[in-house]
């Protein structure tokens, strides 16, 4: 199957469970093996089709075959798994580069890690997330039938840990394919169940001490490697997810540390967007989350000072190589890296004052970054991002990102409804046709994107509410 098709269904070759099951054992597969429901084996006619039966062989052999450990990957190997391997590389590895393609291409060729359940696991995880995220348009038709898909390997990947040791040796492969599970769900639209295993993914991380520099001097170079790309991916994320859905932290050092000498992060592409991310969200310790959790009491609260909002508003402002150290930050960044690494710098910018607002630190009579006009240049900033980046970049990213998007165009109509001190000077901003037109560019990127239906209503409500205010407060 060529990148970027969809992987449809052949259910016709597949149809009767009694005839795989009969396919199974011509294969010389014995039953006593086999230790899955016969039902279970329904699910193989939405992933394709069945290679061809082999030739009889002589029931006087002398060995039986090792056992299968999952039937789905032998099964499919060719005819979804590694093509959908390929789309994995092209389109989510940017993202999420844990490990490479000519290490998990190498080990897949190697016939004995075919009964290793948790490199099977990882392999089914990371198919299960390529099938539904990103997706091109041509391929959106396709969605449910690839959702099902998706959670068929998901049911393999969790029947393969159903072991009692399960997660007693953490690994870098365990800790990865609950973090593409958290992907896989969260894009399926189940919170509650994808917060469950970031945090699974995170405990492992935990294990594997992520945060302390030890855990990178006595491996090899290319484990520390993963090791250190794991720590930032779940670092990162914890610390996003933590705002926008009100969690915790568990990594609370600077996500920068560990260092390790072995990794020039301006020489390895994989590493440079993480490595930008991760200094972005080393401002969001476990102090922040705390009051964004409304943990403290915003009236006297002593962790957030407008000392401390103003040092990182002033670190998060000016150009890329002002924020990122380099004039280079971003060479030989695909958009796709690029257009996560600017709007989540944008987002951050828009979240935290919206958290000095909370705690009455915000006003233009307190200087230039603690302004109305602070929000409004993110805005400005964030609609000329994505007009300069392609729509494939944007689409790229699921609904996480425009999540970020609306969180930035949102932000005045909300503090109207929420803020009696900035009111006035909200009124003001909302009535301009600046921010009218800047609401009117970001809930068309928000309209358009694959993943933005569930903005739309809220975006044009926003939209709503500034035409209003524009309305009332125009001369009579």
């Amino acid at each position: 199957m060529p990148a970027g098709a969809a992987p449809v269904a052949d259910s016709s070759s597949l149809s009767d469970s009694s005839d795989l099951l009969s396919m199974l054992s011509q294969a010389v597969l014995p039953s006593t093996t086999l230790d899955v429901p016969q039902q279970f084996y329904n699910n193989f006619s939405i992933l394709g089709s069945a290679p061809l039966r082999p030739t009889s062989v002589p029931w006087s052999m002398p060995f039986c075959p090792p056992e299968d450990v999952s039937p789905i990957l032998t099964l499919t190997l060719e005819t979804l798994v590694k093509p959908q391997l390929e789309i994995f590389f092209e389109r989510v590895y940017p993202m999420i580069p844990i490990f490479s393609r000519s290490y998990i291409m190498g080990r897949l060729s190697d016939i004995e890690s075919h009964q290793n359940r948790t490199f099977v696991a990882l392999i089914l995880s990371m198919v299960s997330l390529s099938l539904i995220h990103p997706l091109k348009p041509e391929e959106i038709s396709h969605r449910p039938t690839r959702a099902k898909q998706s959670k068929t390997l998901m049911d393999e990947v969790i029947r393969l840990r159903l072991k009692w040791d399960w997660a007693s040796q953490a690994s870098v492969e365990g800790a990865t394919t609950s973090f593409m599970l958290f992907g896989t769900m969260f894009e399926l639209s189940h919170a509650e169940g994808s917060r469950l295993r970031l945090k699974e993914a995170i405990g492992i991380g935990e294990l594997l001490r992520l945060d302390e520099v030890r855990t990178y001097t006595s491996v090899e170079p290319d484990e520390a490697r993963r090791r250190m790309r794991l720590y930032w991916v779940l670092g990162i994320t914890e610390r996003a997810y933590a705002l926008q859905r009100c969690g915790s932290i568990t990594f609370h050092g600077s996500l920068h540390t560990p260092a390790f000498k072995s990794l020039d992060p301006s020489q390895d592409l994989a590493s440079r967007t993480l490595l930008h991310l991760a200094k972005l969200f080393s401002f969001v310790d476990s102090d922040i989350v705390s009051c964004w959790n409304g943990k403290c009491d915003s009236t006297i609260c002593k962790i957030l000072t407008k000392e401390r909002v103003q040092s990182i508003l002033r670190s998060l402002n000016g150009t890329p190589a002002q924020v990122f150290g380099s004039e280079i930050a971003f060479t030989g960044l695909s958009e796709v890296q690029q257009a996560d690494l600017l709007i989540t710098w944008q987002w951050l910018r828009n979240r935290v004052w919206r958290l000095a607002a909370g705690h009455g630190l915000t006003g233009d009579e307190l200087g230039e970054e603690f302004g109305v006009g602070y929000v409004v240049d993110v805005a400005s900033t964030t609609v000329l991002i994505c007009r300069r980046l392609s729509s494939n970049a944007l689409e790229a990213h699921g609904c996480g990102f425009v999540e970020k998007l609306y969180d930035i165009a949102s932000i005045v109509t909300e503090l109207l409804q929420t803020s009696t001190k900035l009111q006035s000077r909200l009124m003001d901003v909302a009535k301009t046709d600046q921010w009218t037109e800047l609401l009117q560019n970001l809930y068309t990127f928000v309209a358009s994107h694959r993943s933005g239906i569930s903005f739309v209503q809220p975006m044009a409500q926003a939209l709503s509410i500034a035409s209003g205010v524009k309305l009332l407060c125009a001369p009579t």
